[in-house]
């Protein structure tokens, strides 16, 4: 469907960077002010829901909403590549496989991974260091390295080598907290909050 209504519709051109930005990942997150282009996500979806259908035949109850992921961004530099994920409220105490993981689709292609994702960063994480996890087959992973990260407040900063997780001047990715655990894909529209929504992804491009 909403490959269809694009091809009626039409959408905007993919944003795209034109500059390579270093970035202290354990600085002022002022370093971040000039960096764009800027991804945003609702703000308010991780509300708890407790009420019954119209016909009242099913009484739905969801408190998975934990962190609202509201403003995300990316630099690059020729080594490095740097995510900023802004919380409407400040990040909760690390906690489980599934706080604020940032899945990565390094090739842009959907027919390999996990539904087309080659990485997931921060399922596991220890001593300021998350696990890097590449996509063997399905939701199997292994750990293939470490990124740095820092959280501060509502902002957490994620710092990777290019080459670990095998990017270039393009690439897709989606944060979520408290939601995918166990493989379902369609738990990104259920549980917890992810960036974009539901099946989105954002795209990156660095013509610097």
């Amino acid at each position: 469907m909403v490959s269809n209504i694009r091809k009626y519709k039409g959408t905007r051109n993919v944003p795209v960077a034109r500059e390579f930005n270093t970035i202290d990942i354990n600085g002022d997150v002022s370093q971040w002010a000039t960096v764009m282009p800027e991804y945003f996500d609702y703000h308010g979806d991780t509300k708890s829901r407790d009420a019954y259908s119209y016909v009242g035949n099913f009484h739905y109850i969801n408190n998975t909403g934990r962190n609202d992921l509201v403003s995300m961004k990316v630099a690059m530099d020729e080594e490095y590549v740097y995510f900023y994920a802004r919380c409407a409220e400040d990040i909760t105490k690390e906690e489980g496989t599934n706080w604020m993981n940032l899945f990565i689709n390094s090739d842009r292609r959907y027919d390999n991974g996990w539904h087309g994702y080659d990485y997931v960063i921060n399922r596991a994480r220890k001593n300021g260091k998350a696990d890097v996890e590449a996509f063997i087959g399905g939701w199997t992973s292994i750990k293939v390295g470490e990124a740095d990260y820092n959280v501060t407040g509502n902002i957490m900063q994620i710092k990777v080598n290019r080459k670990l997780i095998k990017v270039d001047s393009s690439f897709e990715f989606k944060w979520a907290d408290n939601s995918v655990d166990d493989g379902d894909i369609m738990e990104f529209m259920d549980k917890g909050d992810c960036a974009p929504n539901m099946r989105f992804n954002y795209i990156y491009v660095n013509e610097a």
